[in-house]
This record gives structure tokens, sequence and C-alpha cells, in this order.
């Protein structure tokens, strides 16, 4: 495919993302998840859409809808990338009531501009507990002097606001590790160690557990050892699992993951039958994911994006090449645009780049928001470096965003 074609499968996404973020800002609707995760997954790709963002942004801070969709993905996006549109959307929303909600005050952990400074201290010292916790996160990962207070308001956290503390505020931080510094994490530690306390959903728990670990706090490891022996029969597999993904060269004590204790270990509920931390596995080739991959990718074709994707990581990682027809198949009979989109992301990535392409090109005219944002991933990847593997296209990240509509 030449270099025009991914770009016009680019210009087609963009022009779909504009659209509709018009139309929801009109009017807010059901697409909005799956529109955020689209966007999110295209802008590193396009200054378009981060453009697009910027300008959702600036509407939605003069409303205070700081729960919409699109204004946690446009922060996290914009953050992410190191947009300079950024930091003066940032200081308008810090200023509002609530200090532009806990996606603004995510977004700062990773701004370093000093002009934050005042905004961020007054959010750390307001009344709301959760609001206040956030600020002072955000001031600790800045680089500023923070003191003992985040240990005293952790003891304070709700339930419901320790939720909404996990997903907006802690999971960024877990997802870009790599970069905030050891020291930061280091700082949270105490205050983590507190909401483990209290914290019943493991999923959550090894959440808060992994930012403590990598600040060098020895006791979440600790504690995750213990419960392995030391508590109920029905939690010690859970727990193994606990352990592996703290310290893999544990390993997994011989516990195979299964629907219901990947379901625990996701930081989403229960209900939503994540299975991430599945798929975590796989990526890491531990052995004993491989029987619920198989299980997943049983049905023939195969029936949904799970199981696409537990066929693809067993024909990449398991060295189960069968299971490429698999992915194939779906790519050319699938009714679903969406799955085509997805098995064309999977094809790049186990090699199959015309085939990807070719499918990609025949997703360009599709309805479907997703198989577009596919298409334009797999075409953007392919003109990345002189058409040369630009790294892989169906991540952890891209799959949630796209496929699930999950902007975390």
């Amino acid at each position: 495919m030449q270099k025009g074609s991914g770009t016009s499968a680019l210009v087609a996404v963009e022009r779909r993302i504009g659209g509709e973020i018009e139309s929801t800002l009109r009017k807010r609707n059901p697409i909005e998840p799956r529109l955020a995760g689209a966007a999110r997954a295209i802008a590193p790709h396009s200054v378009q859409v981060r453009t697009l963002l910027a300008s959702a942004l600036k509407e939605l801070v003069k409303v205070d809808a700081f729960d919409r969709e699109l204004y946690g993905a446009g922060m996290r996006a914009l953050a992410e990338n190191g947009d300079k549109k950024l930091g003066a959307l940032l200081a308008s929303a810090l200023k509002t009531e609530d200090f532009g909600g806990l996606p603004a005050l995510s977004a700062a952990c990773f701004v370093q501009d000093p002009a934050l400074g005042p905004s961020l201290a007054r959010a750390a010292a307001c009344s709301k507990t959760q609001l206040a916790f956030a600020g002072e996160v955000a001031r600790l990962f800045r680089g500023e002097p923070t003191g003992p207070r985040l240990f005293s308001l952790a003891a304070r956290i709700k339930e419901a606001h320790r939720i909404a503390l996990s997903i907006e505020l802690l999971l960024p931080l877990c997802l870009r590790q790599h970069e905030v510094s050891e020291k930061a994490c280091a700082g949270l530690g105490d205050a983590l160690h507190v909401l483990r306390g209290s914290e019943r959903h493991l999923g959550r728990w090894l959440l808060m557990a992994e930012i403590a670990h990598r600040g060098g706090d020895p006791r979440p490891l600790k504690e995750a050892i213990e419960r392995t022996t030391t508590g109920p029969d029905s939690s010690r597999a859970a727990w193994s699992l606990v352990v592996w993904a703290l310290d893999p060269n544990r390993g997994t004590g011989g516990t195979r993951p299964t629907s219901e204790l990947v379901a625990r270990l996701s930081h989403r509920p229960s209900a939503d039958r994540d299975t991430g931390f599945l798929f975590r596995m796989a990526h890491a080739r531990v052995e004993v994911a491989r029987p619920m991959l198989e299980a997943l990718a049983r049905t023939k074709p195969l029936g949904d994006d799970v199981a696409l994707r537990a066929a693809f990581l067993l024909a990449k990682n398991f060295d189960r090449s069968e299971f490429l027809r698999e992915v194939i198949d779906s790519s050319e009979t699938s009714a679903r645009d969406d799955i085509r989109g997805l098995a064309a992301a999977a094809l790049w990535d186990l090699g199959d780049r015309e085939r990807a392409l070719g499918v990609a090109s025949t997703l360009a005219e599709s309805p479907d928001l997703a198989a577009l944002a596919w298409g334009a991933l797999v075409t953007t990847a392919a003109n990345g470096s002189g058409g040369k593997r630009s790294g892989d296209v169906l991540t952890e990240t891209a799959f949630r965003r796209v496929q699930l509509g999950w902007i975390e």
C-alpha cells in the first residue's frame, strides 16, 4: 500500500471523529464512550484529532461537564502525547469549583508547568476529600513538597470515591509507570497502604499494589504471598496470580486462570467480565494461560472479539499456527466490520501485512467507527517508518479503547 492510502485512511477516521464530536457536543448520545475511545487511540497519530479534542475540552470546561467521556479522553490524550494545547485548557479547568475533576488532576501529574502550582495547592486544600487527595498526588508527581497530608486523607476516603480514584487517577499512573519516578511512587506508598486496607475488590487492590511496588514498598508482595497460604481457600488461587503480577519471577504456583479469577483481577467491575488479566499473562507467554485461551478460541468461526484475540495470541505467543487460519477467516467472512478491523490489526502483528492492509483498505468506507479506527491504525503502522514494523497495533490499550470504548 502506498503512503497516500494510509493517509486517506487516517483522514477518513479524522473526519468521522470530527463529525461525531460536533454531534455529541450538541446532544449527548450513547456512542460517546466508543467515540472517546477511538479518539484516544488515534490521537497519538493525528494532530487533527488532538485539535478536535482540545476544542471539545474548551466547550466542556465552560459547562463543568467533567463526567463526560469526551472530557476524560481529551484530558488524558493531550497529556499522554505532551500536546502543548493542554496547558491553557488545564489551567482553565483547575480554576473551576471542582478543579476540573479527577481527569484534570490526573493529567496534571504529567504536566510540569510551574504556573499550575497555585491551583493544585488550592485543590489539595479543598474540602472534598477525593479532590484534595488527587491534588496532593498531582503535586507529588510534579516534584512538589506534599508532607504527610496524603496519608491522613487516605483514611477518610469513602468506597465510592476510592473506586473513582482508582479508575481516574491511579490507573493512568500505573499505565504510565515508565514515565513516573520511583521516588514519586514511594511517596505514595503509605497512602496506598491505607487504601488497600479498605479495598475489597482484588483488581483495585492490585492496581494500588503495583504502584507501591514500583516505589520499592515491600508490603504488597509480602501480603500477597501470605494470602496464598493463610487466606480463605477460595481466594488463594487469585492471590497466587497477584503474586505473579507483582513478581513474575515467582511464577503462578501452577494456578490456571479461569473466567472468574480473571474478572476478579481486573480493575473494572466484575460484572464487565474483563479478560485483560488473561491477555496480560498471554503476552508474557505464561504457559498456564494456554488452556483458557484455547477454550475461548474454540468456536469456529470465531464468534466475538475476545475469541479472536485469544486465537491471535495463541498464534503469536504459543506457536499455534493453526489459529492464524481462524484469524484470516474472521478478516474475510465476519459479518461485523469491527471484527474484521480487529482481525486486520491481528494479522499485521502476526506478520501477514499485505493481507492486513488489504482488509484495512476495504473498511475505509465502513459506517462502523471501530472498523475505521482499526483500519487507520494498521495503515498508519505501515507508513510509520518506511513500511517497516513500527510497533504492535493490537495492544491492550488499543483493544480497550477502540473495541470496548473504555477510555482509561
